[in-house]
């Protein structure tokens, strides 16, 4: 048993283990609050178009840190831990926590922008298991990866077949309104994605050009 544990401890990355860790407590936290009839945690941090403002401003963010169901977070649980480590490979603990944030922002801007169509209120870290599938989408090239039950195939072919069963999973589990509320998560890492990718082919192609003209002034 413990060689299968070190092995899955080495599986995770830094930064995902600060993700797990955040998302576990919060989750344990807020069952533990409602059985004793203290506080109810879910209603703090849900995020509720008709009742936002500076009072509340938090459940922008926070909306998407706190499970709703036990139901959803063990899909989150697991979705974090195969899809983070990819994500992170990539980057560095400090960047994928700051594109976690964003994404939960613009899934919480997303959702008030389409509150007219999504009454209610969101809560639930979907959104972000969205965002993660779609960054493995976007950074992974042609390496490829064995999944169990489907063989091997390229990572962008295998991170879509997860981003469409996050969807499937979520259109069951919360109905068709409130997944569209949550794919903001996914809307959000696409815009992220494409103006970062945007940002850094801009400085090098300044970086080169700074080169060239050094050269020439020697």
């Amino acid at each position: 048993m413990r060689p299968y544990w070190n092995q899955f401890q080495a599986m995770l990355t830094p930064g995902v283990r600060g993700v797990l860790l955040l998302v576990v407590t919060l989750f344990v936290v807020s069952k533990i609050g409602q059985a004793m009839g203290v506080f109810c945690l879910p209603a703090l941090a849900a995020l509720v178009p008709a009742n936002f403002g500076w009072h509340n401003g938090w459940t922008l963010v926070t909306h998407a840190f706190v499970s709703g169901c036990p139901t959803e977070f063990l899909f989150a649980v697991v979705s974090i831990i195969f899809l983070g480590p990819i994500v992170e490979r990539f980057w560095s603990r400090g960047e994928l926590w700051s594109f976690l944030l964003v994404c939960a922002a613009g899934a919480g801007l997303w959702r008030l922008l389409v509150s007219p169509l999504v009454p209610g209120g969101q809560l639930g870290v979907g959104c972000l298991t969205l965002a993660l599938a779609v960054a493995v989408y976007m950074l992974s090239g042609r390496e490829r990866v064995n999944l169990i039950g489907l063989g091997e195939m390229e990572m962008r072919r295998a991170a879509t077949i997860m981003l469409v069963f996050l969807l499937v999973m979520m259109l069951v589990q919360v109905g068709l309104r409130e997944s569209f509320g949550q794919i903001g998560g996914a809307v959000a890492a696409w815009f992220y994605l494409t103006v970062r990718w945007w940002w850094n082919l801009r400085q090098t192609g300044k970086t080169a050009t700074s080169e060239r003209i050094r050269r020439l002034e020697l």
